[in-house]
């Protein structure tokens, strides 16, 4: 990792804001290194403010063995994952606190230019022997020794301590920050991909005089009730992305108006969740803070982004939801979704759970929304609509590998749903 690596993962106006902070509060000199031990602030150099160090380092060989050694303290401090204490070239106390991630070493905050008793007599010779082959006058390096602070031992580990807890708890907190907007362009991404394909597949429909496609639904409203239920929030965000992207083709040129089924569409999920065990106060609470933050959005390109983080984080503050899901029809659908290609038949399916035929249906479509028919065609469905898009398979072949014996029923449900035969859904895949 380098300097550019460790300033993509953490946000370096707060890293060095705090160590303003604590140079100004502890009055001792903090700063960030490279794995090489140069500095990571550019501009003036941070030991200039230390006179004794600034003597020190204009000699250019005791400058190297000054990055030299905040290098290796770094290491060394890194493999043990805590601050290293060590004494510099010229015989100051300080310290390095590594700033990891991962396991990986991305720099280091270097502290001290301290000394942790008064000096003596053997301390003047030590520093007097040191100097002998280095051009600097031992005179200067004195009168500047005198002025250097004095701290206990106690007062240094708790000093590297706490520049370890706040550099690293920074660089975590800059990584989630990060992973939470990389997950908004994400769905944003999916999102416009979705618009695009809508496009593409009302222009092929034109082509054939099949007339327009339906826009938002109450049928796909009721699948994302019913996954909202089930508490599945990947397959909550797909089916959300195909009503955003209805809504913004229904609604295009009036977005007021488009605000305004959004805002219906939050108070419909808040009271799904309440209906699930949500606690009632915390949604309505959520209503109020959202719609009011909707209602200031000023474009539609706002809404694809902003819209399934909160999707997403009332179902997370529905409490009580995954409470309330019946692990019997989590076995069923983990079932369903293994075994689509097989012929099965609801007392086969009923007995791998332990349940009769009649109460797992009824249990089934209470927690869902769908039969159990319903939910085993719609998963053989999304399975071939991923071979015809991905394979060279006939439509035979896909038919007779998702489930579905006769071929005929398969072409006739597919264009019942899809609005289009399965060799035109795969040409219209094709060119797109």
């Amino acid at each position: 990792m380098d300097k550019i690596r460790l300033l993509e993962l953490a946000d370096r106006d707060v890293l060095l804001k705090v160590l303003e902070i604590f140079n100004s509060s502890t009055d001792l000199n903090a700063f960030i290194v490279d794995l090489e031990g140069n500095p990571l602030v550019s501009g003036k150099h941070p030991l200039e403010s230390c006179s004794f160090c600034k003597i020190i380092r204009k000699d250019p060989k005791m400058k190297m063995r000054c990055s030299e050694a905040y290098a290796r303290a770094g290491k060394l401090a890194a493999s043990i994952s805590e601050p290293y204490i060590f004494r510099c070239p010229a015989g100051l106390i300080e310290w390095a606190a590594p700033i990891l991630f991962q396991g990986c070493h991305l720099g280091t905050i270097i502290c001290g230019q301290v000394l942790m008793w008064e000096p003596e007599d053997f301390f003047w010779i030590e520093l007097s022997m040191m100097i002998k082959h280095y051009d600097i006058e031992l005179a200067q390096l004195i009168a500047a020794a005198q002025k250097l602070p004095v701290i206990s031992g106690k007062k240094v580990q708790a000093a590297a301590d706490l520049l370890f807890i706040m550099a690293n708890h920074i660089v975590k907190t800059s990584i989630i920050g990060m992973n939470q907007q990389k997950q908004l362009e994400q769905q944003d991404m999916l999102l416009r991909a979705e618009i695009k394909a809508r496009k593409i597949l009302e222009n092929a429909l034109k082509k054939q005089n099949a007339g327009p496609l339906s826009f938002y639904s109450l049928k796909k409203e009721k699948e994302l009730l019913a996954k909202i239920k089930m508490g599945d929030i990947p397959q909550v965000l797909a089916a959300l992305q195909g009503i955003l992207t209805d809504c913004l083709k229904q609604y295009e040129g009036n977005f007021e108006l488009l605000k305004t089924r959004l805002m219906e569409l939050l108070v419909i999920i808040s009271r799904t969740l309440m209906e699930k065990g949500g606690e009632e106060k915390e949604l309505l609470e959520l209503n109020h803070f959202y719609t009011r933050e909707l209602a200031a959005l000023s474009s539609p390109d706002q809404i694809l982004p902003w819209f399934p983080a909160i999707i997403e984080q009332y179902i997370k503050s529905g409490r009580g939801y995954q409470d309330s899901q019946s692990q019997v029809v989590k076995q069923v659908v983990d079932y369903l979704h293994a075994n689509y290609h097989l012929n099965l038949k609801l007392d086969d399916i009923a007995r791998t759970v332990h349940l009769s035929p009649y109460y797992l249906s009824h249990l089934f479509k209470e927690e869902t929304g769908y039969t159990i028919v319903e939910y085993l065609t719609k998963v053989r469905m999304e399975e071939a609509k991923k071979l015809l898009e991905n394979s060279l398979k006939t439509v035979q072949e896909i038919a007779s590998s998702t489930g579905f014996n006769n071929t005929s029923y398969f072409s006739k449900l597919f264009r019942s749903r899809e609005g289009l035969t399965p060799l035109q859904y795969r040409q219209t895949v094709v060119k797109q």
